[in-house]
């Protein structure tokens, strides 16, 4: 956002709390626990581990269904203002933006991603140390499942046609962010 002077970021996760402010556990319980965990309070128990592999996706794309909606609005407002905004968090379904009216605004997903799960696991006790509220621990304890998610996400990204971005050196992403930007900007205003 910074090196594309962009002043409006708006984060899933932020997004999903306030969600949670106005939809009561009882009627939305995958929106009150984490991404990794919605499939544990939905109606549909795994028996087996393909099963669990399968009905964690199917609570993590329930979460993100919530939160759609949520996105639809903060976008559609940043249109009607016309206002660049970057949204970004891990609720964001890589065929989400086909949801977003082309004419109306620019809309340029991506999908980063750390692809060793050690360097992963890296992030998570740096973001620990960064955030102590979003301890580490917990996301190492369901590191498995986290790592499923990703590539779940890395699979759609790739069935959707949208750009998957390795996060593991900053100046490498950044110059690779701004490669699909400046492409989109080209492929739209030619």
């Amino acid at each position: 956002a910074l090196h594309l002077d962009i002043g409006r970021t708006q984060s899933t996760d932020i997004l999903r709390d306030v969600v949670r402010l106005f939809v009561s556990r009882e009627f939305a319980p995958e929106l009150h626990v984490s991404s990794y965990d919605a499939w544990r309070v939905m109606d549909c128990p795994a028996t087996t581990d393909s099963d669990q592999e399968s009905k964690l996706i199917e609570g993590f794309c329930a979460q993100s269904d919530q939160l759609a909606t949520t996105i639809d609005a903060v976008i559609a407002r940043s249109i009607k203002e016309r206002a660049s905004m970057i949204v970004e968090g891990i609720h964001i379904h890589p065929e989400y933006h086909r949801r977003v009216i082309q004419q109306e605004a620019l809309v340029i997903p991506l999908l980063l991603t750390i692809h060793c799960q050690e360097t992963l696991q890296q992030h998570f006790h740096r973001r620990g140390q960064v955030a102590p509220s979003r301890c580490a621990t917990r996301y190492l304890e369901n590191f498995s499942a986290v790592w499923q998610i990703q590539d779940y996400l890395v699979r759609e990204a790739q069935r959707c046609g949208v750009p998957v971005i390795p996060n593991t050196n900053l100046e490498d992403t950044i110059r690779r962010v701004f490669g699909v930007i400046t492409e989109r900007l080209l492929e739209r205003f030619p």
